[in-house]
């Protein structure tokens, strides 16, 4: 039995792990972020070496989607970061407009 201050707090603990664990969305677990990303980069790598190993799969849409593709992987994962208060909202605001301005 675990008690502080004449409180038995092991059942406390265990109806807090409950309610946390019914209510956690999973996916916003970090591991499967970080699989999704590392997954996104993947792709996005074999992608270019596929392109520059065989040129003749290389086509005038696919050298416009690719760097649109990157601003869309980047900005989301940015986005991202300021949700969670990883980066400050100035900096990501700033790096959204220049894609934007970059793009137009």
């Amino acid at each position: 039995n675990d008690v502080v201050a004449g409180i038995d707090t092991s059942s406390a603990t265990a109806t807090a792990a409950e309610t946390i664990a019914t209510h956690m969305d999973p996916s916003s677990i970090p591991l499967y972020a970080l699989s999704l990303f590392l997954f996104m980069g993947f792709t996005d790598f074999l992608d270019g070496y596929i392109a520059r190993k065989f040129p003749s799969t290389s086509t005038v849409l696919g050298t416009y989607l690719d760097p649109f593709a990157d601003k869309v992987f980047i900005s989301a994962l940015s986005l991202t970061l300021w949700y969670t208060e990883t980066l400050p909202g100035a900096l990501v605001g700033l790096w959204i407009a220049r894609d934007i301005g970059i793009v137009f």
